[in-house]
């Protein structure tokens, strides 16, 4: 119930662009009618903020979960201390929010912007909320896991400067209820690297490229016209309307031509198909991953040795992103023992895809 595999699809894009991925592990204990279960919550990798230095998330000293959510919501969650937070957002920044077209419709003030998990998307003021809500309907919601000196988590929850919560983790495990997601992690950093930094120089190589060959197809199809000087005053009057006319009042030369460009040089295509070829590469990205045949290869066998060499890229990445999940079995096994009080069946997947339901508790 808690839609782990639609989940896990945010932060490992999240992961693929930007080097990290956030999951959180929770309890909500108003899912199945007040029985409670796991809430598995993608978090955007703008909100988490980590101690330095710290190379995975058990070197963590704490792990800052920061957002602006609507003012609402604290007023739901807290209903004693929520009325004493004051409207409005303290950084603007903390908004999952991703522009993708900075021109309004009307106002050059406007942007158009998605949110990351594509759920939303709206025209917006920078000024503003977002989709539709306004800055003093949001606040600045900060919630802070701290690793004590003796190993015990303490968490605490600040809303615009109003300290809402400050004592004992709710979950007894004394972990992070976080779980980082990496495609190719790093020694030195919990970030770790993305793909895309491997192929931006060439993604913009190509770019250019396409531009160019737009910019000269433009050119070509609507040449400059060359005019006899005895032709100038009807020359005004070309509209490249399908049908018209232009008297020729010329004796001796053509009176019109027009002036032909010479197009694109085919070179450019070749360059692309080479660029896109190292970013295949990269990407692992191969024809017998995507369902088609190699050129020159019809045998099964020579089908299953390339499939098998494309293959390894891929898990290599695939291996990062297994040890995370093992991470979130943990911690969800973690809140089923400490919050599942009455009898729960599970459903449980061996390696080959067998699926077997258990009785627990």
């Amino acid at each position: 119930q808690n839609n782990l595999a639609q989940e896990m699809e945010h932060p490992v894009r999240s992961a693929s662009v930007t080097g990290i991925g956030w999951i959180e592990v929770g309890w909500d204990e108003k899912k199945f009618g007040g029985r409670g279960d796991v809430a598995i919550v993608p978090r955007d990798e703008k909100f988490i903020f980590t101690s330095p230095h710290a190379r995975n998330i058990q070197e963590c000293l704490y792990l800052i979960d920061a957002s602006n959510i609507p003012r609402d919501s604290v007023l739901k969650m807290f209903p004693e201390k929520g009325p004493m937070v004051p409207p409005g957002i303290i950084d603007v920044s903390l908004e999952n929010l991703r522009t993708y077209d900075d021109r309004g419709p009307m106002s050059s003030n406007a942007m158009q912007v998605t949110t990351t998990t594509g759920s939303d998307s709206s025209w917006i003021n920078p000024a503003g909320g977002g989709l539709g809500l306004k800055k003093s309907d949001l606040v600045t919601f900060i919630k802070a896991y701290i690793r004590q000196d003796d190993g015990s988590m303490r968490l605490a929850i600040v809303c615009n400067g109003v300290m809402l919560q400050d004592g004992p983790s709710p979950y007894d495990d004394e972990d992070f209820p976080y779980a980082p997601i990496n495609i190719l992690p790093t020694l030195d950093t919990i970030q770790g690297r993305g793909l895309i930094q491997f192929i931006e120089g060439l993604q913009e190589i190509l770019n250019n490229s396409i531009s160019y060959l737009l910019d000269q197809q433009r050119f070509a199809s609507d040449p400059m016209l060359i005019v006899d000087q005895v032709n100038l005053e009807d020359g005004q009057l070309i509209d490249n309307s399908p049908g018209s006319t232009l008297p020729n009042s010329s004796q001796n030369g053509p009176g019109y031509q027009w002036l032909t460009a010479p197009g694109f040089n085919q070179a450019w295509l070749q360059i692309q198909e080479i660029v896109t070829g190292y970013m295949d590469s990269v990407l692992g990205r191969v024809e017998i991953l995507q369902g088609e045949n190699p050129t020159g290869v019809s045998t099964l066998g020579g089908l299953e040795v390339l499939r098998d060499e494309a293959n390894i890229r891929l898990r290599k990445h695939i291996k990062w992103v297994k040890a995370s999940l093992k991470r979130i079995y943990l911690l969800t096994i973690s809140r089923l023992r400490q919050f599942a009080k009455d009898k729960r069946v599970i459903r449980l997947t061996g390696s080959t895809g067998e699926e077997e339901y258990v009785t627990v508790n």
